[in-house]
């Protein structure tokens, strides 16, 4: 309420405040992001709305993000407190959709490529050496890399469930653990690590995976919103 009728009377100092209030729930910088609070994914369509009203780029990776968790139901808009209805435009739904895959992409890429840099080396169990300059294994080492192995065949093959979603930055770790259960603690450590990089990485690219161009996107601007 506060951005449209800041908006509609040319209040900027009120369309600034308000929409540097949204920024602390659809920030632009991957630190803030973690520790945020977006609201219900289908209030994101009213955010998207509200962005576009006042230019408001930096709001929209986010927001956009954030509805795609809803799936098909996006197309069914969103109720305000007021009773009135909103739906995103048929460009912004398009580009709701296509984000979708993009985002589902983005996820499987992140654990294909932590998978396949071989955590397993950086078990505290792995060692070099006899005469010969072979690797040795102990018997825990073994098993842990042959999991390893497997579930990387398995996720190559797309047989991972609870893979594909378009919640690209839910953490992977669970998953492979709900599949590798007994995975040693050290290559857990080094997953952990892995999947946090992908997710910073993925945060600096999210607005080329929604498919919209956002001026200095992680950079800790202020807010975009200038006056019409």
């Amino acid at each position: 309420a506060c951005i449209r009728l800041g908006h509609k009377y040319q209040m900027d100092a009120l369309v600034k405040e308000t929409v540097s209030y949204l920024r602390t729930r659809y920030p632009d910088d991957y630190d803030a992001w973690k520790i945020g609070a977006p609201y219900a994914p289908v209030v994101s369509i009213g955010v998207i709305n509200l962005a576009r009203l006042v230019g408001a780029d930096a709001l929209l990776p986010v927001a956009f993000m954030e509805c795609c968790k809803l799936g098909p139901s996006v197309i069914d808009g969103f109720t305000n407190d007021d009773g009135t209805h909103e739906f995103l435009s048929p460009s912004d739904l398009k580009l709701c959709i296509q984000a979708q895959q993009a985002l589902i992409e983005a996820r499987v890429q992140a654990m294909l490529r932590v998978i396949d840099l071989n955590p397993i080396f950086a078990c505290s169990h792995y060692y070099d050496g006899n005469s010969s300059g072979s690797d040795w294994y102990s018997d825990e080492e073994y098993t842990d890399r042959r999991r390893l192995k497997g579930f990387y065949r398995r996720l190559k093959a797309g047989r991972i469930s609870d893979l594909y979603t378009p919640d690209a930055f839910q953490d992977l770790l669970p998953l492979v653990r709900k599949n590798i259960p007994d995975l040693c603690s050290p290559c857990l450590s080094a997953l952990k690590t892995g999947f946090s990089k992908e997710r910073r990485s993925a945060f600096k690219r999210l607005p080329e995976l929604i498919g919209i161009q956002v001026e200095g996107w992680g950079q800790k601007t202020e807010s975009s919103y200038s006056s019409p």
